[in-house]
């Protein structure tokens, strides 16, 4: 299943936390002097310390001062130097996909910064819940892919932080490989939309439930648009 987010600033899925920072603003906003009739304001995302464990920062190849950031349960963000500042991406996230917080992986196209791919669930919220979610815009907006019928994933356990399991073919920016934590090698040739199981790797799993925690083609084996190696 595929829908389609836009992000929209300033909103999220913490509401107690929420109602907290309005009561501060409120009464900050008694205590200030009111603004002349006619002046504009202008709303932006509150900078909050505190987001989860950053479990990987991966920058862009083809885009110098342009990086993405995962945590473990506070969603991912973009960074850009020009603006010196981090980007909350998945603020439009529900409470019914809190899971999606968790980024176990993510995958930069390799030719083209813009397109980011996240792979995120948390085994014990939204029962599990586990999408791919995609954007062709830096973030802005993402495309819902909902894989939890074929594997699962774990954005808050054990290994998130050894390395990226989604990978981008780098001889095709559509071409995408994937390793689960429970099912073993996935592969994508229509940049995330559908994903079948590669049945030429066996393993499946690890005892301690990490999986296969780190995906990479081999650049220098790329014949024929596609990688004919993986580590």
């Amino acid at each position: 299943m595929r829908t389609t987010i836009a992000r929209r600033p300033g909103m999220g899925w913490r509401s107690t936390m929420g109602v907290v920072a309005a009561v501060c603003v409120a009464a900050a906003a008694m205590a200030a002097p009111v603004a002349p009739d006619g002046a504009s304001y202008v709303w932006d995302s509150v900078a909050i310390g505190g987001g989860g464990f950053v479990t990987a920062i991966v920058p862009s190849r083809s885009e110098p001062g342009v990086a993405y950031a995962r945590t473990d349960v506070g969603g991912a963000y973009l960074w850009r130097a020009k603006e010196g500042r981090w980007t909350p991406l998945l603020d439009w996230v529900g409470e019914d996909q809190t899971g999606f917080l968790g980024i176990d992986a993510m995958a930069i196209d390799p030719d083209n910064a813009a397109n980011v791919w996240l792979l995120a669930g948390i085994a014990y919220l939204n029962g599990g819940r586990t999408a791919i979610l995609r954007s062709n815009d830096y973030g802005k907006t993402f495309d819902v892919v909902d894989v939890s019928s074929q594997f699962k994933t774990h954005g808050n356990g054990f290994g998130r932080q050894g390395g990226e399991r989604l990978a981008v073919d780098p001889g095709a920016s559509k071409r995408l490989y994937l390793g689960s934590r429970r099912d073993g090698l996935f592969e994508s040739a229509d940049g995330g939309s559908s994903w079948q199981r590669n049945p030429a790797l066996a393993v499946t799993t690890t005892p301690n439930d990490v999986g296969l925690n780190i995906v990479l083609p081999d650049p220098a084996s790329v014949k024929n648009g596609r990688a004919q190696r993986l580590f």
